[in-house]
């Protein structure tokens, strides 16, 4: 495993997010081109960097082990929820924002930063377990997330299973399934470029939202900081320590580990600007467990991994 890179991945990521605070205070970004640089996210990028996963060539867990890793990966998105589900009203947040306080500490990045950070720390082929994660991961969150940002229940079944990072994660399977493990060139290079604009492109999205926050007001509220905590220590800390007690995958279990200590998901932002929540608050909260995460994802990496 090499640090240097990931803790120049890391860096690269935060960097952009910098760039994207830049261009919009530049006025080269708006919250309306955010709207539709994160559909190009969601729509078209993310879906590409599943099939290039599977694509590569380099995918080699059995049926079984996926089955096993699915399970796995829904418990890790899901146990948190019930265990932390208390902490906002503990922490004295403001009734409205409880939602997405709890949608804050149940979802990390796992997808815009989980594919550069994971194919750093496992080498490429890993980008088939992320892919294999966002299954649950996707369907807890155009669900389950959606209520806790929103505050409503999602009542169409085609938000929550008609939507490209889900059905983008159910066709990478389907692919694997099939044995198809390579494409034309001209298929792969197109998938493997596209892709590769999704992590860039979302940390452009949560720095140019968070340019309308003034920087000052980042840093000021408290509450961000326990729930950056168990987001970035807690969680990844608990999941190797008792998954390990079972799990003998080293990279199966490093997977899991990783993508539990991923900061908060930028989709925090995306959510809340698309159904109502509180896209300050989401920002911040973004901002400062990205920076935070620079330190953390190695840390977790070196003495865990």
């Amino acid at each position: 495993m090499d640090m240097t890179n990931t803790l120049n991945q890391m860096g690269v990521l935060f960097i952009t997010l910098i760039i994207g605070y830049i261009a919009h205070k530049a006025g080269l970004l708006s919250p309306s081109s955010d709207r539709i640089l994160t559909k190009v996210v969601i729509n078209i990028a993310l879906p590409c960097s599943c099939l290039n996963s599977v694509l590569s060539g380099r995918v080699t867990i059995s049926p079984n082990e996926v089955l096993i890793f699915v399970g796995l990966a829904l418990l890790v998105v899901a146990v948190p929820f019930f265990v932390f589900y208390y902490m906002p009203n503990i922490m004295g947040a403001p009734r409205s924002d409880h939602g997405l306080y709890r949608f804050m500490i149940v979802f990390g990045n796992c997808g815009f930063m989980g594919f550069p950070v994971i194919q750093t720390l496992f080498g490429a082929s890993a980008g088939f377990y992320v892919a294999l994660f966002l299954i649950p991961y996707n369907l807890l969150s155009y669900s389950l997330g959606i209520m806790l940002v929103s505050g409503s229940a999602v009542r169409s079944v085609r938000k929550l299973l008609l939507n490209a990072p889900f059905i983008s994660s159910v066709v990478t399977v389907i692919i694997y399934a099939a044995g198809i493990t390579t494409a034309p060139q001209v298929i792969l290079s197109t998938v493997s470029s596209v892709g590769g604009v999704m992590s860039p492109l979302a940390m452009l999205v949560t720095g140019s939202t968070l340019a309308a926050v003034p920087l000052k007001e980042v840093f000021t509220e408290w509450r961000i900081y326990p729930v950056t905590f168990v987001r970035l220590i807690v969680c990844p800390v608990a999941v190797c320590l008792i998954l390990g007690l079972f799990l003998k995958d080293s990279t199966m279990l490093g997977v899991l580990t990783a993508e539990a200590g991923m900061p908060i998901a930028v989709n925090a932002t995306m959510f809340s600007l698309a159904y109502g929540g509180n896209e300050t608050l989401a920002s911040k909260s973004v901002f400062i467990s990205t920076l935070l995460s620079i330190a953390t994802i190695p840390l977790i990496a070196l003495l865990l991994l």
